[in-house]
């Protein structure tokens, strides 16, 4: 099954340590005949992961499943500024990584940098608004715009200010606002009520 190139963001609530994220079709090898298209999708530079929390829980197994199904890799823990895969979350808990960038095998030569922000001030300090630190990812893409097609563009209508009209307008505008702030409107149970009162 082919999704095309996915980049896929957010907190997974998923500590997963250091756990693979992908089929190695290497160890298969003796057990089973796998075709050689599936082993050429392991890019074959592919880093080790590392991650600082080497402690599993959450929806660790499901999150690697879905990797795994559908050939996502982990960005963390193995792109050049977060190589060590730095905590993502400080709480009363302590510290966790649960916040991933995945990505296809077609996208990883496009990833350039990953940076957690670990100032303090942005999270696992009193006076942060999230305990989540921020993620910075830094891809390139090579992106060709699609062709322009040389049909004729049609010029959007053209409106001409008229004062009786705009009268006329906000008339129509405060009569739906009072209709709307009836009590029977308020009150109405049931879709069908409204529309006979409008």
């Amino acid at each position: 099954m082919s999704l095309g190139s996915v980049l896929l963001v957010g907190d997974f609530n998923a500590r997963i340590g250091t756990n693979t994220d992908f089929i190695d079709c290497n160890q298969l090898t003796d057990v089973l005949l796998v075709p050689q298209a599936i082993e050429d999708t392991l890019p074959n530079d592919m880093l080790e992961r590392q991650n600082r929390n080497t402690i599993t829980a959450g929806w660790h197994c499901e999150f690697l499943d879905l990797c795994k199904t559908i050939g996502l890799f982990i960005l963390n823990g193995r792109t050049p500024g977060d190589i060590s895969g730095e905590y993502t979350c400080l709480s009363n808990k302590g510290f966790s990584t649960v916040d991933y960038f995945l990505t296809t095998a077609d996208q990883l030569e496009g990833v350039k940098r990953l940076e957690v922000n670990c100032d303090e001030k942005y999270s696992g300090h009193k006076d942060a608004h999230s305990n989540h630190r921020p993620l910075v990812l830094i891809i390139t893409q090579q992106w060709q715009p699609p062709p322009i097609q040389q049909k004729a563009i049609k010029h959007l209508p053209h409106f001409k200010y008229d004062t009786a009209k705009a009268a006329e307008f906000n008339k129509s505008v405060q009569h739906n606002i009072d209709v709307w702030a009836s009590p029977n409107v308020l009150d109405a149970s049931d879709v069908q009520t409204i529309v006979n009162l409008l």
